[in-house]
């Protein structure tokens, strides 16, 4: 299966036990890093809530598209299937997570993809719940540190000259990020 080597373990260990715990921390790690005082929510409602604040909504950085998540043409092997977007984005940038989560990973990451292997050192993972991350590859320099929890638009890194590669996966399956992406700009 594609995949960054490692990961899948820690998703089966989070879907089984404290998944809830998980996405409550999520949520008041954000709200006390706001200042956010919140009216008292039902139970119901504050596992939307908690579900709502990690679901990566966001795009990591502005700037348009330039390569689309899928099969697409490559020059040099035909076709490949592009596990990703890519975002074309000018060095210096802010990387921002896209939903809160936290860090699983930072820097060096085999993976695997066409068959072939990679060593990717520019790679940061964030863990959001529910089997679900998004990978961030291809910026200058790292500014989150693993294990550390991460709100929606808090920055995890800077943007190097060109595109980022941004991928969001569900138990270690690529998903196309525009499905969950709800603002555009």
């Amino acid at each position: 299966m594609l995949g960054v080597l490692g990961c899948s373990a820690t998703f089966c260990a989070e879907a089984t036990s404290g998944r809830d715990s998980f996405l409550k921390s999520l949520r008041e790690h954000c709200e006390a890093r706001e200042g956010a005082a919140h009216a008292a929510l039902s139970e119901e409602q504050e596992i939307q809530k908690d579900l709502m604040i990690s679901l990566p909504t966001t795009k990591p950085i502005c700037g348009p598209q330039s390569q689309r998540f899928g099969r697409v043409k490559s020059k040099k092997d035909g076709h490949i299937e592009h596990l990703g977007i890519d975002i074309r984005t000018k060095a210096g940038k802010k990387v921002v997570a896209a939903g809160a989560g936290k860090v699983l990973s930072v820097g060096c990451a085999k993976s695997e993809a066409q068959g072939k292997r990679h060593d990717d050192c520019n790679q940061i993972v964030v863990t959001h719940g529910n089997g679900l991350i998004t990978i961030y590859s291809g910026y200058a320099k790292a500014l989150a540190k693993p294990s550390q929890i991460v709100c929606r638009d808090e920055a995890v890194a800077e943007s190097a000259e060109g595109d980022l590669h941004f991928e969001v996966r569900v138990n270690d399956v690529p998903v196309d990020p525009m499905t969950y992406i709800l603002e555009t700009f």
